[in-house]
């Protein structure tokens, strides 16, 4: 009896020590670093990012008021520098959370959007009703991550900005931080 005791415990010992294959860690990739604060973007106060630090602006988040089909919107916008882009799912930003990556390349229907400043959130007024209300991917989002890219001397470099919604009181949205690779293609995970 204690023979088969001491044969079980030793059984057990052995399966708890055998080799298992352990998971390889991600590589960590380098990247340039930018707080903001936790500003709050408002209207008639654009913010401009220069994610690498080079001295030339990358991105400028704005916020313009444009009237269209009779009712009044404030739009935060993204716009890209020339030859930046940001990544689209049709015409609408995509928002990712912390430690999730972006594609590299254009995958339907993501694609990285050279010309185009997508609407985060809109905060949309109706004069006839005398109501408004907000829209967009943004709307009851907290620190989400937009993947942005931006070309340097032929070369593209991936990053993100982060932003959370200000809330329906708020006019405004709340800018995070930002971080770009300090090596041509390849993504960093989202902040």
């Amino acid at each position: 009896m204690i023979r088969a005791i001491f044969t079980g415990i030793f059984l057990l010992a052995m399966m708890a020590c055998r080799h298992r294959p352990t998971e390889q860690p991600e590589p960590v990739v380098p990247q340039t670093y930018t707080s903001f604060g936790d500003s709050a973007i408002a209207y008639a106060h654009p913010t401009a990012i220069d994610l690498d630090k080079d001295g030339a602006l990358d991105f400028t988040v704005m916020i313009p008021l444009v009237m269209e089909n009779g009712r009044s919107e404030m739009r935060f916008v993204v716009v890209p520098a020339l030859g930046n882009s940001t990544l689209l799912n049709g015409n609408l930003p995509v928002s990712y959370a912390a430690g999730e990556r972006a594609p590299l390349t254009d995958q339907s229907p993501l694609v990285w959007a050279v010309h185009q400043s997508p609407v985060l959130v809109a905060k949309i007024h109706d004069p006839a009703t005398q109501l408004s209300h907000w829209e967009g991917v943004w709307k009851q989002q907290y620190k989400r991550s937009l993947a942005v890219r931006i070309k340097k001397n032929d070369k593209v470099y991936f990053g993100w900005i982060r932003f959370s919604y200000a809330g329906d009181d708020q006019e405004a949205i709340i800018l995070h931080d930002a971080a770009i690779a300090t090596q041509p293609g390849v993504m960093p995970k989202a902040l």
